[in-house]
């Protein structure tokens, strides 16, 4: 499990380092053990986490640029995707997972204890555009989702919870509606710059779309 975890982030192009790997190698059985208890992932080989979870979920970093102790949050993080494995890969920033399933919750503060990962914390909560906890309104500097919400829910809600110069950046499936809501978010006076990316490392319809807040809305070209 270890040399494939090293290897396949170095193809991605990630070099982690023997504590890193070993983070990932424990994730991976904390995810087997729990997955057997409740559906955190339909992915049940350990050896698929790698490729389907963890390095699909760090591939975001090229995407947007995640500054030296960058606060960010992760809504509906479910088993911890794709904010564990930044987490991991980037000690430096300050993640916090919300995910408003109890017992989901209890899995990623198991995850944050057993990988010792001091800049990661957990939210028990239901994030809303109407409702963002005050706690939450302009705290983070980036916010990131993973093949949950449109991306147009997702940066209604990082709107108030980011400040001038936040972001946000959304995992999604290739799709037509997808990329007609994000064209609408470029509209938003707010907007600065919106993204519909690729990556080669990604599965064949994956894609990253990614919104800049504050200045005047400029669309970038949206990759196929």
């Amino acid at each position: 499990m270890r040399d494939a975890i090293a290897e396949a982030f170095e193809r991605a192009g990630f070099v982690l380092d023997d504590g890193q790997i070993a983070a990932f190698v424990e994730y991976a059985a904390l995810l087997d053990r729990w997955n057997a208890r409740m559906n955190l992932t339909s992915v049940r080989d350990p050896h698929e986490y790698i490729d389907a979870h963890f390095v699909d979920s760090v591939l975001i970093t090229r995407h947007v640029e995640v500054a030296q102790a960058a606060r960010i949050a992760d809504i509906g993080s479910g088993a911890g995707f794709p904010g564990a494995p930044i987490a991991i890969l980037r000690p430096d920033v300050h993640i916090t997972l919300m995910e408003s399933a109890a017992r989901k919750a209890s899995f990623l503060h198991t995850v944050k204890s057993t990988l010792r990962l001091e800049g990661l914390s957990v939210s028990c909560e239901r994030v809303e555009p109407d409702g963002i906890p005050a706690e939450s309104r302009h705290a983070f500097d980036g916010v990131v989702s993973r093949y949950t919400a449109s991306v147009e829910w997702v940066a209604t809600c990082a709107r108030e919870m980011t400040g001038p110069g936040g972001w946000c950046a959304v995992h999604k499936y290739d799709d037509e509606d997808e990329r007609n809501a994000l064209s609408r978010v470029s509209e938003w006076p707010d907007v600065a710059e919106v993204r519909w990316a690729s990556d080669p490392q990604a599965a064949a319809r994956r894609r990253f779309a990614c919104v800049e807040f504050s200045g005047p809305p400029t669309v970038a070209a949206m990759d196929a």
